[in-house]
């Protein structure tokens, strides 16, 4: 008698085209996984299954390692970070801009703003803050005394 051996699938996901086209379902899902950041979520409101537990991880997880989906979701990945991306040399050119148009306008405490705003961002200028340590109901502190008692211990006194 000849035993059968069981062939194992081929993984799929392996052999697919990263360059292949996304479904409409999936890339409503890559979307919603790229503004939420958790897979099981997107895949549920994508698909709308009524799938939980376990099942839905792995159905979400299932989806998401297709290469096709992995290379949608770096490039809208990489998308948000371009537009959001915010530094200190675009805070400062707006706040150029705010100071020239105030400038522009006539508006010199506009212009004085930006300058003060765009020092405070490098560091240059600190707000000056007075702090000042007050009793109950702010009255003044005063100063308490204490008696401090020194005792030689194995010694004599009288010498």
């Amino acid at each position: 008698m000849v035993t059968k051996k069981k062939s194992r699938a081929v993984s799929t996901y392996k052999t697919m085209d990263p360059n292949r086209a996304l479904t409409p379902m999936q890339e409503d899902m890559v979307q919603q996984f790229v503004l939420c950041g958790l897979k099981f979520k997107s895949y549920n409101i994508a698909f709308n299954t009524t799938s939980t537990g376990r099942n839905l991880y792995v159905k979400a997880w299932k989806e998401f390692s297709k290469p096709h989906i992995r290379r949608r979701v770096a490039e809208l990945q990489s998308l948000s970070v371009d537009e959001h991306l915010v530094t200190k040399q675009s805070l400062a050119a707006e706040l150029d801009e705010a100071r020239d148009l105030a400038l522009d306008v006539g508006a010199p405490a506009a212009a004085v703003s930006a300058v003060t705003t765009k020092a405070k961002l490098y560091g240059q200028l600190t707000d000056n803050v007075r702090q000042e340590v007050t009793g109950a109901a702010g009255s003044p502190l005063i100063p308490t005394e204490i008696k401090i008692t020194v005792i030689h211990v194995g010694k004599d006194v009288d010498e």
